[in-house]
């Protein structure tokens, strides 16, 4: 029962006050344009629907005393001793997905419409090899599947089943276990999946057309990150059957809003937030462009410790705001006034970046396509000298946005479409490329190294 007597708002649980507040006070404002609407819950800053049924609702046109409230608990007192109401049907509210793969392991993540024990079998497509993993009654699952085998395809099926005993069980889907130093791979990178639930869903299938071993993402997975809705409604059902076959490695955008949603559906090496993982003969870093990134800060000492560390052939930096952007008007309105041209916060990782060999950064945020020039010590160098190349690949399925109307210094490709970026990496060679959402290739890129 909640009551509201135009001075304090009181909640009462089986008859019992449990909470009160003032904040709120006077009249109550009515929208008659908009409806009175039960049927979703806040907790821990995550909105959540209903799962349920409510057996009586009425609104009054008074506050009933505390007495009252207490009087009505014990007429009705007898629905607290029954059990809940349920008329959800056992199926998956998240089909089985891959995060964080290595040569030995990958977490394989699901989740129900009711509490479930699970089990995932993992199988080597030879049959010589094969690992299983349990967990125990819950909605959402987490198994981390170890003592794989290097650049090995396996198949693997999930199980689970419910406190009435009912079954159910995945189709028989495969994952490839990460390639090894001397191995060739390619991997595709999207960002701000956002909005469009359709555009998406052809961007992923795109994307699954060319069966990458692996996806990062930008970020902005979600439009809002409080609304588990979408997630479950909108980037999960999207990006299958992408994620339940190719692992996928995202970073926080400014729309995951830091939520808990985002960690419980993630699992990636600590500290979530920002991390580092290799893969072949690249490594990746993670970066949380939402977090400071000032000097001194956590973040960017471990961003230079972990660069330092580093011996891979190939270094990207993924974050979601971009450090060069030539957009109409995120970090000023180039039509009337100067801009920053940029994410001042994420700017500081540049000198890192150049210092530490990184190839390309990868952001999102800007709804487009933009690749640069080469760019060391805020010049444009030669491709065959170095320096870092800035891909903004944000077109995953939110709003298309515009650029300057004036090409910049570091300008050197632009594009308006919805697109993912597919790289193919053979030892000191990569091959990179941009394609819309409609299979046309638009942009091309070659890097060799020297042996």
């Amino acid at each position: 029962v909640a009551t509201y007597d135009g001075e304090s708002l009181r909640l009462y649980v089986d008859g019992v006050l449990c909470n009160k507040t003032t904040e709120q006070s006077g009249d109550i404002l009515y929208n008659d344009s908009s409806p009175f609407v039960l049927g979703a819950y806040a907790d821990a800053n995550e909105n959540h629907p209903l799962d349920g049924r409510l057996v009586q609702v009425s609104l009054q046109n008074q506050a009933i005393s505390a007495l009252d409230v207490a009087r009505l608990f014990e007429e009705r007192k007898e629905l607290t001793t029954l059990p809940a109401w349920s008329d959800t049907k056992l199926d998956w509210k998240v089909a089985p997905y891959l995060n964080w793969p290595t040569t030995n392991a990958m977490s394989v993540s699901f989740e129900t419409t009711v509490p479930t024990t699970a089990t995932v079998i993992a199988t080597r497509d030879d049959g010589s090899h094969s690992v299983s993993m349990q967990s125990t009654l819950q909605p959402f699952h987490q198994l981390r599947l170890s003592d794989l085998e290097q650049n090995k395809k396996y198949f693997y099926v999930v199980h689970v089943t419910d406190s009435n005993g009912e079954t159910i069980t995945s189709e028989q889907l495969s994952f490839r276990t990460a390639p090894g130093v001397e191995d060739s791979f390619t991997f595709v990178a999207i960002g701000d999946t956002q909005s469009q639930a359709d555009v998406a869903k052809r961007v992923s299938d795109l994307a699954y057309m060319h069966r990458p071993n692996l996806v990062v993402h930008a970020g902005d997975l979600v439009d809002t990150g409080t609304v588990k809705n979408d997630w479950t409604g909108h980037f999960f059902p999207a990006m299958q059957p992408l994620i339940g076959r190719v692992p996928f490695m995202p970073v926080l955008g400014n729309h995951e809003q830091d939520a808990k949603h985002y960690y419980d559906y993630m699992h990636l090496p600590e500290p979530e937030m920002y991390y580092s993982f290799t893969f072949g003969n690249a490594e990746f870093f993670m970066i949380d462009g939402n977090r400071t990134l000032h000097e001194g800060s956590k973040q960017l000492e471990w961003l230079e410790k972990a660069l330092k560390q580093s011996v891979a052939t190939w270094k990207f930096a993924v974050l979601h705001q971009p450090p060069y952007t030539s957009d109409s008007n995120d970090y000023g309105d180039t039509y009337l006034e100067t801009s920053t041209r940029g994410d001042p916060n994420v700017r500081n990782i540049i000198a890192l970046l150049e210092k530490y060999g990184v190839d390309i950064c990868f952001s999102g945020h800007v709804h487009d396509y933009e690749r640069t020039f080469p760019i060391l010590d805020g010049k444009v160098i030669p491709t065959d000298e170095g320096g870092v190349v800035y891909v903004t690949t944000a077109g995953g399925g939110g709003y298309l946005e515009h650029f300057d109307p004036t090409n910049t210094w570091f300008g050197h490709k632009k594009a308006n479409y919805h697109h993912l970026v597919y790289i193919a990496i053979h030892g000191n060679q990569l091959e990179f490329q941009a394609i819309d959402e409609h299979g046309n290739l638009f942009d091309v890129m070659t890097i060799t190294k020297p042996h």
